[in-house]
Order: structure tokens, then sequence, then C-alpha cells
């Protein structure tokens, strides 16, 4: 029989010789990345300037976001009044695309885009969001593994509104959600967000996010995630992270625990170093894999372009917690218009 992993050209789908393709290109995007770190390191005064000198200029940045804004303004004056072409306006649209490997399995590419129109004169204060990657979906390993994330193959697109609920109680940031999952049957579902934060004594700081959701296909589920931190020194940064994920459909409970410092090199570049575990707790609680990881993020256009490469080695136990390793390239860009472009 013949391996899958040998094919020959002629029985090669147009999607994996894709994957071929964009892989060369990201792997000369991380040896451009990998340079440009390098002279960070050795360039600290004069980063800054030569950072303002390397910005790259997407021609159709204005486009994109006006775009966004027109559409969010047209949708906000039908539901409010007319007011919605002065106001000041905070959609936003982000499209994110991963380029995954590991030694588990191929290349992986994921796009996720993720609208939010701002509706601000409405009668309410209402958000309507589309989006292709369910935080319901991912587990809290894989919250915490970019690596092993599903891809959008395996995923389906929401479209749903969001009611504030900021009236009581508002040193929490409340949201209701409802909205429907476009997979064939149609996934109604309902959610309700509440986050908060804490300043503690000194500089430390705790994060509270926390997420409750129905979906007609999966039933109820519940995440939380606690952040605790506090900075090291004027360019380091500790955080302990805490994640929980309970879904009723599997009725167990998946738990992430990460040690997490951040080094800021520049004002457009970063890196975080994290290390953690991933359990679950049911019938037979088990630690379910280790990890080590490494996210170095730069902003390449100060408005709109970011780009993160993630080194990770796992050890999980379906491996028999032997040493696993993978690699995660992501592409963001993010469209945003604000009212200053209107007067």
């Amino acid at each position: 029989m013949q391996n899958n992993n040998e094919l020959t050209p002629h029985h090669r789908s147009p999607t994996r010789i894709l994957v071929v393709q964009i892989q060369a290109v990201l792997i000369h995007l991380l040896a451009v990345l990998i340079l440009f770190s390098a002279a960070n390191a050795r360039a600290v005064d004069v980063k800054t300037a030569v950072e303002e000198d390397l910005e790259i200029y997407f021609p159709y940045e204005d486009r994109v976001a006006g775009w966004v804004d027109n559409t969010a303004r047209a949708i906000d004056a039908f539901f409010g009044n007319d007011d919605a072409w002065r106001t000041d306006n905070q959609s936003w649209l982000r499209v994110t695309t991963d380029a995954r490997w590991d030694s588990l399995e191929q290349g992986k590419i994921d796009l996720s885009p993720r609208l939010r129109l701002d509706l601000p004169t409405a009668k309410k204060e209402l958000r309507l969001l589309i989006e292709n990657d369910v935080p319901e979906e991912r587990s809290a390993a894989e919250d915490a593994i970019p690596a092993i994330r599903q891809t959008n193959e395996e995923r389906s697109p929401s479209i749903g509104l969001g009611l504030d609920l900021n009236k009581d109680a508002k040193a929490w940031d409340k949201q209701f959600q409802i909205g429907v999952r476009g997979s064939l049957p149609l996934n109604p579902y309902s959610r309700f967000i509440a986050k908060r934060t804490w300043q503690l004594a000194g500089d430390w700081r705790l994060d509270s996010y926390n997420r409750v959701a129905w979906f007609n296909s999966d039933g109820y589920s519940a995440k939380s995630q606690i952040r605790f931190g506090q900075p090291l020194a004027p360019d380091w940064y500790l955080n302990f992270t805490t994640n929980l994920n309970w879904q009723e459909k599997d009725d167990y409970l998946q738990f992430s625990e990460t040690v997490n410092f951040a080094n800021v090199l520049s004002n457009r570049s970063a890196i975080n170093y994290s290390a953690g575990i991933n359990a679950s707790h049911g019938s037979d609680p088990q630690f379910d894999s280790f990890f080590l990881l490494a996210d170095y993020r730069r902003n390449v256009s100060r408005r709109l372009i970011f780009v993160d490469v993630i080194p990770v080695l796992w050890f999980p136990r379906e491996e028999d917690y032997n040493p696993q390793w993978g690699i995660t390239l992501r592409l963001e860009l993010y469209f945003q218009k604000g009212i200053s472009r209107h007067k």
C-alpha cells in the first residue's frame, strides 16, 4: 500500500502544493525575523530610529478600514440615529493566519477572521460579532499551546450580537451575546462574558476573564482565565496564568497552569517565554502534557501588520511524555478607522 507521505507530484492535491509553497515563503520570513531580532540585540540605542525606517505600508489599509467603519456606522444609524456618522466608533476587523508544523502531523494553515462592528448610538450598547475562531471550541491545552490548535477546516464561522451590561456592578466589564454558528444544521448559541482587573499591593495585578456559554449542539460550557503578575524590571514582566475549561458534553474539567516571562525588546517587538502543564480531571485525573514555548511578536507596520514566531516543545501523555516539537508562524492584520478621519 502506498504511503500517503510518499505521494508523487501527480497525486498531490492543490491544497498540499499550496501548503508547501507557503511553507517556503514563511521559512524565508522566519530567517528575516531572526536577523531582525539579532539586530535589535546589537543596536539597542538606535533601534527605534531603524524601526521607523523599516515601516511597511499596506496600500489597501484605508480602503478596508473605511469599509469596516462605514458598514458599522450604516448599521448603527439603522438601529439608532444619524449621530452614528459623527460619533466615535471602535469597530475593527482582525484577520489572523497561522502556519503550523509539528513532529506529529503535516503542516497546517489556519485562517481566523474576526469582525466586530460597534453600534454606539443604538438604544442599547450593541456589538455585531463575526468570527471563525470560537473560544468554546478550544481546550485549555489549545489555549496554552498554539501549535496544537484546530485548523479552520475543523471549525465553522459564527455571527452574533453582543449587548453591553455595564450599568450595574461597573467594576466588571460584562456582555451578553446571542448568535448562530454557521454549520448545518444551524447551531444557535448564547453566552455571558465578564472580566475585571484588580490592582493589588505594590505593582501586582490580577486579571479575571470568564465566559459561560450554551450551544444547541454541545450544551453548556464554562471557561475562566486568571492572570496574576507584576513587572520585574522596566523591560521584563512576570505573569502566572491559570486556564479552566469545562464542557457539558465531555463532563470533565480541563486545566492549564503557565508561568510567563515577557521581555519588551523595543516599542515594536517583544518576546514571551512560557512553561506550563496541562491536566484534566474526570473519573481519572491526570497530567496531559508539559510544555515550553517562546512567542516572538513584532509590529511590522505600526497600525496594521503583526508577525509572531512561536516555537514550542511539549511532552504529551499520548506519546508517553516523549518530547515533541512544533512551530507556529502567525501573520495578523488589524484594520480600524477612528472618528478623526471623518472630521
